[in-house]
């Protein structure tokens, strides 16, 4: 089922800060839990709708060791 949602462009910034937030929040245990399936999936579902609203949203793992990621965010070109 497909549904078309318009997000006032006042909003997007809002959006993203939330959804980066929520990616944030999976990486501060991804490691720990297993890097699993479901936060697998929830990773893809959270970019996928940046995408949709015109942001590149990228979990930036971490390379020194520890148990989280950070999210690197940037508009579409």
């Amino acid at each position: 089922m497909n549904h078309t949602v318009t997000v006032p462009q006042e909003n997007v910034a809002f959006i993203i800060t939330a959804l980066s937030a929520r990616l944030s929040a999976i990486g501060a245990g991804y490691r720990a839990r297993g890097q699993s399936y479901q936060d697998d999936l929830e990773i893809a579902a959270l970019a996928a709708v940046a995408r949709q609203l015109g942001w590149s949203l990228v979990p930036d793992r971490s390379t020194d060791g520890s148990d989280s990621f950070n999210v690197m965010c940037e508009p579409l070109r």
